[in-house]
């Protein structure tokens, strides 16, 4: 919190946040963060998350978008992180949560009359899945609806393999300019 307070909201999200999920999934991968120690890192950065972007998304007057992760993907994070950083850009944020089907999250946008729905995608295990999940969104979501997708997974996946209409994101900045288009 004192680092919000330091460097900003905005700035915050990408030179602490960012940096950190980069530092906790790495030293999980390498064996040097057991569950419980990556669930608390994770639990505490959530907490900050939700301090920060409550305030906003109560006076938030933008489109509605929804975030979420897809089937066997429970680390939601990065969704959490999209979240902040389309509350910090006026948008009304609901997130779905992890680990669900794809027509839960059309259902989910559709509930709530979305323009755009982001999705985090970790685990590049589960790709091929995620794939056939963005299918089935693009299929059955408006083509008014962006469909927005960004995570460590996205850049080991096929672009060209992508259904038309998804679009990729490999940063927050690039979030905030698809969110201002």
């Amino acid at each position: 919190r004192r680092a919000v307070g330091a460097v900003g909201a905005v700035s915050f999200l990408e030179e602490v946040v960012v940096p950190l999920m980069h530092r906790i999934g790495e030293a999980w991968e390498a064996g040097d963060l057991n569950p419980a120690q990556e669930h608390l890192a994770v639990q505490v950065t959530e907490r900050v998350l939700a301090w920060l972007t409550e305030p906003m998304l109560a006076k938030a007057q933008g489109p509605r978008m929804v975030v979420a992760t897809l089937p066997e993907e429970r680390h939601g994070l990065g969704a959490k992180l999209v979240a902040a950083a389309a509350a910090m850009a006026g948008w009304k944020v609901s997130d779905l949560g992890v680990d669900l089907p794809a027509e839960n999250v059309v259902d989910g946008a559709e509930t709530v009359d979305a323009r755009a729905v982001a999705l985090s995608l970790v685990n590049p295990a589960h790709n091929d899945a995620a794939m056939a999940s963005l299918r089935t969104l693009r299929d059955r979501l408006p083509s008014s609806v962006r469909v927005l997708v960004g995570g460590a997974a996205v850049s080991k996946m096929k672009r060209s393999s992508l259904p038309k209409g998804v679009e990729t994101l490999s940063s927050l900045d690039s979030l905030r300019k698809a969110l201002s288009r």
